[in-house]
């Protein structure tokens, strides 16, 4: 491993558990009271203690249904902010989480995978059906405006930019690239930092599902 990659991966821990705390502080402010933050990291996995609800937000997903919290709820769900420009890392990201759904399973087993876009401009419904679909067609895509987007990712303690505004094709959004882990209630529980491994996401999913 270069000093390159080792710096690399020491950065996507810290910024985990950065996101991890500024989740469970903002926690804390809206309910009035000072929570501190608790995160343990266990081999590139980030679990939030105690797990903080998610809030009322509302996107539109690949069927063109309404997506929200209701859907959120009754199952596990794995969710990954990117856009389907990403040249490298959302390409092996989704390609991870469909190995991890021939391991673990999908919907059928009370798992979704859902891809947020962070780039609206772009990634319109049908844009985001077919970039899925070259993965895995069961795989969710959310998306909405701007302001819609914001009020889920920043829950996540996602960060993102997009290019100029002025351009409207062949540029780049920086984004986060962990992988979120919310529970059947709603609540975000762990946070995986990338590169994330097949084997630590299954496990990971097995060890909270085990907690309740």
């Amino acid at each position: 491993m270069t000093r390159k990659t080792v710096l690399a991966l020491a950065l996507s821990v810290a910024v985990a558990l950065l996101a991890a705390a500024t989740i469970i502080v903002r926690l804390g402010q809206r309910s009035g009271r000072h929570l501190p933050p608790q995160a343990a990291t266990r081999g590139g996995m980030t679990v939030l203690q105690p797990p903080p609800d998610l809030t009322a937000f509302t996107l539109r997903d690949t069927r063109d249904h309404r997506f929200g919290l209701p859907q959120l709820r009754g199952r596990w769900s794995f969710v990954y902010f990117g856009y389907t420009h990403c040249k490298d890392v959302c390409p092996a990201t989704l390609a991870t989480l469909e190995r991890l759904r021939r391991l673990v399973g999908g919907r059928a087993h009370g798992i979704q995978y859902v891809f947020a876009s962070v780039d609206p401009r772009r990634d319109s419904l049908p844009v985001l059906t077919r970039y899925l679909a070259r993965f895995n067609p069961g795989f969710l895509g959310v998306t909405g405006n701007n302001r819609e987007l914001e009020i889920f990712a920043r829950q996540m303690g996602v960060f993102y930019q997009s290019g100029s505004p002025h351009e409207r094709t062949g540029y780049d959004v920086g984004h986060s690239d962990e992988i979120f882990l919310i529970d059947p209630r709603a609540r975000l529980r762990a946070v995986f930092s990338s590169p994330a491994h097949v084997h630590t996401l299954a496990q990971g999913l097995k060890t909270l599902q085990d907690e309740g």
